[in-house]
């Protein structure tokens, strides 16, 4: 990849898409592959420049194939960055959900259980925990249903 500041490449990906995000960095590609060459040999290809006057037909297809293949690198390189950014959601979610049962566990065991440890939960006990649960996940509910209808407002 080359500097963003270098006009002689052109960002081929919008990053505002994605604004903040470290992980999704503009893909490249160069916008004149030969600007720099000397003695007329273009960097990319190792081909030779047409001089005036020649037909340039066969030159073209070499840079145009180059800036293909750049830019299919560049496609290649998004769709990782975005099958990556789908893995990291998911795994944030996942902690997000071991994190919400963590709390759970605690509020109603804190909450539930006021004797000595036994065998099994006496009746007020598993009362009080099946209770803590059904509100618990009634108000998890309600929140998320809550969070897709302001979603679906602002669409």
């Amino acid at each position: 990849m080359g500097n963003e500041q270098d006009p002689e490449f052109v960002t081929s990906w919008n990053t505002h898409e994605h604004p903040g995000n470290s992980l999704f960095k503009p893909c490249q590609i160069p916008n004149q592959l030969d600007r720099h060459s000397q003695n007329g040999i273009q960097p990319a290809t190792g081909i030779r420049r047409a001089n005036p006057g020649e037909s340039r037909s066969s030159l073209v297809g070499t840079n145009l194939t180059t800036k293909y293949l750049i830019a299919r690198v560049c496609i290649h390189v998004r769709q990782k960055q975005r099958e990556l950014a789908t893995f990291l959601e998911q795994e944030q979610a996942k902690a997000k959900m071991q994190s919400s049962i963590h709390d759970l566990t605690d509020r109603c065991w804190n909450t539930c259980i006021t004797g000595s440890i036994g065998s099994k939960f006496s009746r007020g006990e598993a009362s009080c925990l099946e209770n803590c649960v059904d509100r618990f996940l009634d108000s998890s509910l309600f929140i998320v249903k809550q969070i897709e209808q302001q979603k679906g407002g602002m669409h």
